[in-house]
């Protein structure tokens, strides 16, 4: 497999990703390229296809090219289809956009999730927090200020703590 035909196929997996409907177009052709392949063997072997919107058509061009077919379109409008001719370069490709696509479906699905629910405390019990009034909350922060920040900076001898009562601000 050339680096070229790598590159085309992880183009065109990369722009279907997250396009449920071209994705689906995509995958089907690859499929009906491959058993084409496999049952005509005949080297003019031509495939007309159904009339499509102009980016399907593009994503069609871009999967013709991977496998080595000649194509163009023709008609106008609404009309406006592909032709596809089986040529010496045509081949079924060592890689496909199915391959590739697997590996961004893996990325984006977590595998697993769990919901943790808090404790039922009854009204009143000082084992959760969200129940105390505004004024515990008011008392409790300086102990728990100091047993968060300073215990580890105090115990390393890093950091000399300050009485609580000064009102010196840090000077810069």
């Amino acid at each position: 497999m050339s680096l070229t035909e790598f590159a085309m196929v992880e183009e065109l997996a990369f722009l279907i990703k997250d396009n449920l409907p071209c994705k689906h177009l995509v995958l089907s052709m690859e499929e009906a390229l491959i058993n084409f392949l496999q049952d005509d063997t005949r080297l003019d072997g031509e495939l007309e296809l159904e009339p499509m919107n102009p980016y399907n058509r593009l994503l069609i061009h871009r999967l013709a090219d991977i496998f080595g077919f000649s194509h163009h379109s023709v008609g106008e409008g609404d009309e406006r289809h592909l032709i596809l001719k089986r040529c010496s370069e045509t081949s079924i490709p060592s890689i496909f956009v199915s391959d590739l696509l697997w590996q961004y479906d893996d990325v984006q699905f977590p595998m697993n999730i769990v919901v943790l629910r808090r404790k039922e405390v009854q009204p009143g019990l000082r084992e959760n927090s969200a129940t105390e009034s505004s004024h515990e909350r008011k008392i409790t922060p300086p102990t728990s200020r100091e047993r968060i920040f300073f215990r580890d900076e105090c115990e390393t001898g890093l950091v000399k703590q300050r009485p609580q009562n000064d009102p010196m601000v840090a000077g810069r």
